[in-house]
């Protein structure tokens, strides 16, 4: 059980799991959790948690994912939450970053969580969000950006992968391969799509810095101070100085605030650019 500000989200594994495995999810959980209060309390109150898939279990190890047969253990090594079955998952060797797995290059465990952020946090906590999403994922399919991509394939995917590039832990393909292409970090998201990058930094404001499962330890993890409840209306608590809306003065955060604003986001997207585009919007 992890507590964040006395808000409990479970995190469940058999005696298969070493307790290692499990302080990872912890940091990854609240690192997630962190930034949004009301992503956090709406996750919460939708019952929301992971559990680990130990390195000899299957996907359907987990109760809540067994009705999917023992097809998909070959097919999968994580699932994000929903509503019906709200338990997000990932494979023991990918959340401690074992030689032998399969998806080392990318953190497959972030972006099973990210289903869950989704999914029972920012879609009924961040006004508009959801319809904003798919309005920009219609807008991606239209047009070929992420073409030959898995961001493709979902509305849902198109945010969790988006947010792996988000941390800077998705995996890297020079030309589209079917399911990667190079938008793999936090600046090429950015330029890529800003817009998708706008409405990811909706739901995580702090710009907190995410300690990699490959070259990090659970020591640094735990010692790790990390800002809360910089969303507009949270209490800004954690080591930040502020709740996220801004110093005070009538500055853009983001060189790309002028064309943002624009093309109208200003209006269209609120929640970042009335607090992050300051002068670009007219706030001061």
């Amino acid at each position: 059980m992890s507590k964040i500000k006395n808000i409990p989200v479970c995190i469940a594994a058999s005696g298969n799991v070493p307790n290692k495995a499990l302080r990872r999810v912890c940091y990854v959980l609240c690192f997630l959790l962190a930034d949004h209060s009301g992503v956090r309390q709406s996750y919460y109150r939708l019952s929301g948690r992971v559990a680990v898939i130990g390195a000899r279990e299957g996907t359907v190890s987990i109760p809540e994912h067994a009705w999917l047969g023992p097809a998909m253990n070959d097919r999968a090594r994580g699932l994000g939450a929903t509503e019906q079955a709200p338990v997000s998952t990932g494979g023991e060797e990918n959340i401690l970053c074992y030689t032998e797995d399969r998806y080392r290059n990318e953190d497959i465990f972030l972006h099973e969580f990210a289903h869950g952020i989704h999914l029972l946090g920012a879609k009924y906590a961040i006004p508009g969000w959801q319809s904003r999403l798919q309005s920009l994922y219609d807008q991606a399919k239209a047009v070929g950006r992420w073409n030959n991509t898995y961001a493709m394939s979902t509305v849902e995917e198109y945010f969790a992968e988006g947010t792996q590039s988000y941390f800077n832990v998705n995996a890297y393909s020079v030309t589209p391969n079917g399911v990667h292409n190079d938008v793999n970090t936090n600046d090429k998201l950015q330029q890529y799509d800003p817009q998708l990058f706008s409405l990811t930094h909706e739901v995580f404001p702090c710009g907190n810095t995410y300690l990699k499962r490959c070259s990090t330890n659970r020591r640094a993890e735990k010692s790790q101070q990390l800002r809360m409840n910089c969303n507009p209306g949270g209490t800004g608590t954690g080591t930040g100085t502020g709740t996220g809306t801004g110093s005070g003065t009538c500055e853009d955060s983001n060189t790309n605030c002028r064309s943002w604003a624009s093309q109208g986001e200003c209006e269209g997207n609120p929640g970042y650019m009335l607090t992050s585009c300051r002068r670009s919007c007219n706030q001061c």
